[in-house]
């Protein structure tokens, strides 16, 4: 494959170790950009405020699932999962991802 001019007809990729091709394979995956996750929503706003405040994050996309860190860290799939409002009653930096197999 490292050699030009070299033409895949279709490349397939399979998570089970027994799936045998048959005739053709599979249908193509649809071409172009996949869909994106809508970017979560922090409320409240960020600011300053004299005692404990109740967080809550939301994303439009149905199904997505919501990470967020409270360190200012970029959330990964293994960051804290949100499963509701929570707390907080002391600095922090929050910051939300949302994702979706196939997005």
């Amino acid at each position: 494959m490292r050699e030009s001019g070299f033409i895949a007809d279709k490349i397939v990729l399979t998570k089970s170790i027994g799936y045998l091709p048959t005739g053709h394979g599979p249908d193509e995956s649809p071409t172009g950009l996949l869909p994106k996750v809508a970017t979560p929503t922090i409320s409240p706003d960020g600011g300053f405020y004299s005692s404990g405040i109740e967080v809550g994050i939301q994303t439009s996309t149905l199904d997505a699932e919501i990470f967020y860190t409270m360190d200012g860290s970029t959330p990964t799939p293994t960051s804290t999962p949100y499963t509701g409002s929570f707390w907080i009653t002391k600095t922090a930096t929050i910051k939300a991802r949302a994702f979706l197999i196939g997005y």
